[in-house]
């Protein structure tokens, strides 16, 4: 191999090792962001729909576990109003069912220019085993 030869693969390696941790600086700082999370292992899937009408909250909050294998499931809904930094409970309502769904269907007179949300607590047994998980809506301010 030519002395040039040698500069020319040289430079190129040189170049390789500086370009790789520039190309992972460049993945990193995409828009796209991808969350790893658990799979659930007994809930199959649990929504909360929550709007305002007027001075009218409506809150439906629901919960399913595997038809075949779900032995009870819980739903507890609470109506949060925003009170400075923190949410203070309004009302509570829970379905307590001993099958593979649990719902809460309600609704609640709210104070116009307050700001309410829904927090959901889903929980899903098969037998002595369960799971829980806890979600948010949106805010929406009457």
């Amino acid at each position: 191999m030519t002395k040039n030869m040698r500069k020319v693969v040289a430079i190129f390696c040189l170049l390789t090792m500086m370009l790789i941790p520039c190309q992972a600086v460049f993945a990193s700082a995409s828009d796209t962001m991808y969350v790893v999370s658990p799979r659930m292992t007994y809930i199959v899937d649990y929504t909360i729909d929550f709007a305002i009408r007027g001075t009218t909250a409506e809150v439906e909050v629901e919960v399913n576990g595997g038809v075949l294998d779900a032995t009870r499931a819980k739903v507890i809904a609470e109506l949060q109003v925003k009170n400075g930094n923190s949410w203070i409970p309004v009302a509570i309502w829970t379905d307590d069912q001993y099958n593979y769904k649990a719902e809460v269907y309600e609704t609640h007179d709210v104070v116009e220019g307050h700001t309410y949300r829904v927090k959901g607590t889903f929980m899903v047994w098969e037998g002595d085993a369960y799971e829980t998980e806890y979600s948010y809506s949106d805010e929406i301010t009457a």
